[in-house]
């Protein structure tokens, strides 16, 4: 009977835990953008789902969105992720690498894009924390968008 209750007792636990850590972080700022067609500078949002390979890696993908003011176009992109955190503390210095695709709606194109990020977080609690980041994405054509901003995230699966 003891061993039933334990079992019921630990099964949401166990439920709750995993092999591995899963972060998910939304990120919101402003961007400029610059190629040899256009110009401007408005909002970004994005979102990114990453998966904790070992204390300091991870890996997953996410997508990103933005919209000019100035000029009034959209600009999407979906990419996969491998980020590095130098130091698991109270602030958590981390590196992010993205390869992946950016549609831009004022010229109608589709392009290969690389985005590099780096951030600061501060850990307020183990499940979730905010932080601040800084990206360049930019491509073989003369496409670049500069981003800052801040990002809340959410962990789980640490247990």
């Amino acid at each position: 009977m003891k061993q039933v209750i334990l079992f019921a007792i630990c099964m949401p636990l166990t439920a709750l835990a995993s092999e591995d850590e899963k972060l998910l972080s939304l990120e919101g700022g402003y961007q400029y953008v610059r190629d040899d067609e256009t110009s401007g500078h408005g909002a970004d949002v994005s979102a990114n789902l990453l998966f904790g390979v070992n204390q300091h890696w991870w890996l997953g993908g996410g997508l990103h969105a933005g919209a000019t003011i100035s000029e009034s176009f959209f600009i999407g992109s979906a990419n996969l992720s491998a980020a590095y955190t130098f130091d698991v503390l109270k602030y958590v210095p981390y590196a992010r690498i993205d390869l992946g695709g950016t549609f831009v709606s004022k010229t109608n194109s589709l392009r290969p894009t690389a985005a590099l990020t780096f951030g600061l977080d501060k850990l307020s609690q183990r499940s979730r924390s905010f932080g601040f980041f800084a990206t360049v994405r930019g491509g073989p054509s003369s496409h670049v968008t500069a981003i800052a901003g801040a990002r809340l995230f959410w962990r789980w699966g640490f247990f």
